[in-house]
């Protein structure tokens, strides 16, 4: 896809980690738009 050096499994666990607790907290704040 890209060139450069491939991430390690610790940095991969760690992007995921941080795309999961971003679309968590886009979720709560759609959700506190809609209640609104």
């Amino acid at each position: 896809m890209y060139g450069g050096p491939q991430p390690t499994e610790e940095q991969k666990k760690l992007q995921e980690q941080y795309a999961y607790d971003t679309l968590k907290f886009a979720g709560l704040v759609a959700g506190a738009l809609w209640v609104n």
